[in-house]
């Protein structure tokens, strides 16, 4: 590796780049936005504030995504969502170094749309009743095996730029794999008081407007 890296030194080091173009943002919209069409499902994508990437917050807004799929995906989804019809949402969380957002979709039909947004919304709030250890011990072997065990590919370093680009450092997998054994129910739970579903922004995509209500 030292060979390596003085051969990369040699060959830029003294490359000074361009500045990075400012990045213009604007406050979300909020609200209801519908787009017309011609398909046979209706689309539901659903976004509301969540935590800036700060690893110690960061992995416990990932660890309520996670919790929350696996709930979708668990025995409890067969006595609920699917038995009704109801689409099975995904969940994520986009980052930015001064913002982020908790993203969720959909695809349903026009007749089970208001339900689908009903039922994700509620399966994301219960998250605040509490979480199991079982459940973040799955959370956090999910954590582990697509953040350190990908390390092993050359193709998977993408996280080293991750950290330079918002942390101006590049984390050892010891810091990495300490802030993931650092989770808990307790600290999923408080995420997920401090960032509820609210200020939500909604968009539909459908052949007619599904006239969705969107909760506070």
């Amino acid at each position: 590796m030292p060979a390596l890296k003085d051969h990369v030194a040699k060959l830029f080091g003294d490359w000074q780049g361009e500045p990075a173009p400012a990045i213009e943002t604007t406050q979300a919209p909020g609200g209801t936005t519908h787009l017309t069409k011609e398909t046979t499902q209706t689309q539901i994508t659903l976004a509301y504030p969540s935590v800036p990437y700060r690893p110690s917050r960061y992995y416990a807004a990932q660890g309520a995504v996670q919790v929350s799929l696996g709930r979708h995906g668990g025995p409890a989804l067969h006595r609920g969502p699917r038995e009704r019809g109801v689409a099975i949402p995904s969940t994520r969380v986009t980052r930015r170094q001064d913002r982020a957002r908790f993203i969720g979709y959909a695809g349903t039909t026009n007749e089970r749309a208001q339900e689908t947004l009903d039922v994700t919304l509620a399966e994301i709030k219960r998250l605040q009743d509490g979480v199991e250890q079982d459940e973040v011990n799955r959370v956090k072997a999910g954590l582990k095996s697509s953040v350190i065990m990908q390390e092993e590919r050359l193709g998977s370093r993408g996280r080293d730029r991750v950290d330079w680009y918002y942390l101006g450092r590049v984390r050892s997998t010891e810091e990495i794999q300490a802030a993931i054994d650092s989770l808990s129910p307790t600290s999923i739970v408080d995420h997920v008081r401090r960032y509820p579903p609210k200020d939500l922004t909604l968009v539909t995509l459908a052949r007619r407007r599904s006239r969705l209500s969107r909760p506070g």
